[in-house]
């Protein structure tokens, strides 16, 4: 059964396009380099944008549980806290997981 991990940030104006970059050329990379996800896409989520930020979603497909809770307990932390240090009060976010019951 494969998974669909969504985090959802909104990120604020000021460094939204030097976020995009990193998210783009070392995040969404050194989250794919653990091997735990097959494929990921990133998304700018329309209507959101307001004085402080703007919301972008950036899915991941995991091929099973066990590698999306590998990645939680080996990867995660480290990769959150990287992304927390550069971004501290810039950003919110949250996560969601879910089953893929049909995809193309």
């Amino acid at each position: 059964m494969k998974l669909l991990y969504n985090v959802t940030i909104s990120i604020d104006q000021k460094v939204e396009e030097d976020w995009k970059k990193w998210m783009k050329e070392v995040h969404i990379p050194d989250v794919m380099s653990t091997g735990k996800f097959i494929s990921y896409s990133m998304h700018k989520v329309l209507g959101t944008e307001q004085d402080m930020g703007v919301t972008y979603a950036v899915q991941y497909i995991a091929p099973d549980r066990q590698s999306y809770d590998r990645y939680q307990q080996e990867d995660a932390p480290k990769l959150q806290a990287d992304h927390h240090k550069r971004y501290n009060g810039y950003y919110g976010a949250f996560r969601t997981l879910m089953e893929i019951i049909s995809h193309s």
